[in-house]
């Protein structure tokens, strides 16, 4: 998301009037507000070792911003901490019993 605020922050000095820059820098920062609570929640539930919390949270932050490293460190902690890196190929933790 840096590289996307360092663009947007490029078109607005060249044009501070340009509306649809400054609602994709809205947008940009509804979304990182976002990837934040979700990682915080994750966070949160990764201090109460409560596993398929955090996994799913951490997610939810990867499927808002993909590069987030540290959205990426919780999902691959709380699979190996939850023990789902043991068990066989099946549905996620949202979905412990299946469809």
């Amino acid at each position: 998301m840096r590289t996307a605020h360092i663009e947007l922050a490029s078109a607005l000095a060249k044009d501070p009037s340009n509306s649809e820059a400054f609602m994709l820098r809205q947008d940009l920062t509804s979304r990182e507000g976002a990837r934040d609570a979700a990682l915080s929640a994750a966070r949160n539930c990764a201090a109460q070792h409560m596993w398929n919390c955090a996994w799913h949270n951490a997610g939810k932050a990867l499927s808002i911003d993909s590069s987030s490293s540290e959205a990426h460190a919780m999902v691959r902690r709380s699979i190996v901490d939850s023990g789902a890196i043991n068990l066989p190929p099946g549905p996620g933790p949202d979905m412990p019993d299946g469809p």
